[in-house]
């Protein structure tokens, strides 16, 4: 099942990378240490330091953690996706850190920062081969990226979260894990009540893959998820049939599953790699069973970004969409508490008889 998974959520991945010489077994594989999440530098984002999770690309935008009443739970993309020899990454890692701090973080964590307090824990990702051999350790690598995600996760709720209501967050890899966590501690679970929305971009997710948990049909439904794969309106990935066609799909202009296209005003901006609103209302998107088809309604757009495969992009080109849908949600989730307590005020207890 969790290689399954992953070879759909890193479809995008496979295309490009050709097979490698040798592999060692996993048994032959040293693991890195694994993270203590008592400890800070365990933690790519949390709210009390300072981080790229707190940057927002334009004044006109802020940083509301201090004052959120939601948490965020973000799960970091691949990294480090070529490796010869080892199988999970050392949160260590230079390279690994640079990336997940200076880029994942600003240009996609930091979407949800008027939304709730970022968690963004560190953890030992597996590389995107070990969807070419599951036989020799890829299932066991997947399983042990998740068990760091899982335990931040438990360690998260036992520290921080307070009962507080929480946005579950992720990308690609990021997103696959997000999905293990719905399904390990939401899915028909009492924690299911703190959800406000799931955000699982670049992971194709079969909708009866959770029992009680449903994909979201609206821009403010709550206690659902959402999930979609970039790619140019017309275009196919060799790996649509394998992993993606009758998958759930929902496009996040729209906040629909169905295959209406959106129109350009209501697309906010793309952000740049400067980190920058660049190329306002100049997309379209449509849902085309299990993949999300952009098009390129600006004419620069079309001229500069000739791009068929817009994985590495889920987040910045729908990034003030996903903004304003998160926090949408969190305000719809935060006034159906109210008029819950306000009802279970007003219920009267029955007389003696």
């Amino acid at each position: 099942m969790a290689v399954a998974l992953l070879t759909a959520s890193c479809g995008q991945v496979r295309e490009f990378m050709t097979e490698f010489e040798h592999v060692s077994p996993f048994h032959e594989f040293v693991p890195p240490p694994k993270p203590d999440y008592s400890k800070l530098d365990s933690w790519a984002s949390l709210p009390n330091k300072e981080d790229y999770a707190d940057l927002v690309p334009s004044s006109k935008l802020q940083d509301k953690q201090a004052s959120a009443q939601a948490d965020v739970f973000f799960i970091h993309p691949s990294t480090r996706p070529y490796d010869e020899e080892g199988w999970t990454v050392s949160i260590d890692d230079k390279e690994t850190r640079f990336k997940l701090d200076s880029l994942i973080l600003k240009h996609q964590a930091s979407i949800f920062n008027s939304s709730g307090k970022i968690y963004a824990p560190r953890y030992r990702q597996t590389y995107p081969k070990a969807i070419h051999y599951p036989d020799k350790g890829g299932e066991q690598a997947i399983r042990l990226a998740y068990s760091d995600v899982s335990d931040a996760f438990q360690y998260y709720l036992d520290n921080f979260n307070k009962g507080r209501p929480i946005i579950i967050a992720g990308h690609s890899q990021g997103s696959m894990h997000g999905y293990f966590l719905l399904r390990e501690f939401f899915d028909g679970k009492p924690l299911q009540s703190q959800l406000v929305s799931a955000y699982l971009p670049g992971f194709p997710i079969l909708e009866d893959s959770l029992k009680h948990l449903r994909p979201c049909d609206n821009s403010y439904e709550i206690g659902c998820y959402v999930t979609w794969s970039s790619f140019a309106e017309g275009f196919y990935t060799e790996l649509y049939d394998e992993a993606f066609k009758g998958t759930v799909c929902v496009n996040p202009i729209t906040w629909k599953r169905d295959n209406m296209p959106s129109v350009a005003k209501d697309h906010y901006f793309f952000l740049g790699k400067n980190y920058k609103p660049i190329f306002r209302h100049s997309l379209t998107a449509r849902v085309h069973d299990g993949i999300l088809w952009v098009k390129k309604e600006n004419p620069v757009l079309r001229l500069f970004y000739k791009w068929k495969n817009y994985h590495i992009a889920d987040y910045n080109l729908f990034w003030m969409n996903v903004r304003k849908n998160a926090e949408l949600r969190v305000t719809k989730y935060i006034d159906s508490e109210k008029n819950r307590a306000v009802e279970y005020q007003n219920v009267t207890a029955p007389k003696d008889l």
